[in-house]
């Protein structure tokens, strides 16, 4: 599924390797926007100046925000070895609302596998 976006001047298609790459950048903007301040607060008073409640959020959401940045980068990854592969086949199987599901999909696994380990689960098993 191949469309241009002309009125904001992209003139490549919007394909599979496209949507991760976006949601990559999603994810390495909400680090820069969340993650970096509290480290910079962190890191210039020498010990964490929040509660620790914040403490344990801010880890919550470094490692959910690291899992989904990693699993964009093995996703763009698969969807460019696949492409070269199969080709249109690839692209038919990867982009439009499948790569918004395979998204979603990534989030959720990210929020799923680090609330079991936040919420002490996995310990008890």
């Amino acid at each position: 599924m191949n469309r241009s976006f002309p009125r904001f001047g992209f003139r490549d298609t919007c394909d599979c390797t496209t949507l991760f790459i976006l949601n990559l950048a999603l994810s390495d903007l909400l680090y820069c926007t969340f993650n970096l301040p509290l480290y910079a607060a962190q890191y210039l008073t020498q010990e964490w100046p929040f509660s620790s409640g914040m403490c344990y959020t801010f880890a919550a959401f470094r490692f959910i925000n690291a899992f989904a940045d990693w699993m964009s980068l093995a996703f763009i990854a698969v969807s460019r070895c696949a492409g070269l592969i199969w080709n249109e086949k690839a692209e038919r199987y990867l982009s439009g609302r499948n790569g918004v599901a395979i998204i979603v999909l990534i989030w959720a696994y990210s929020i799923g596998l680090n609330s079991l380990a936040f919420t002490e689960v996995i310990n008890k098993l």
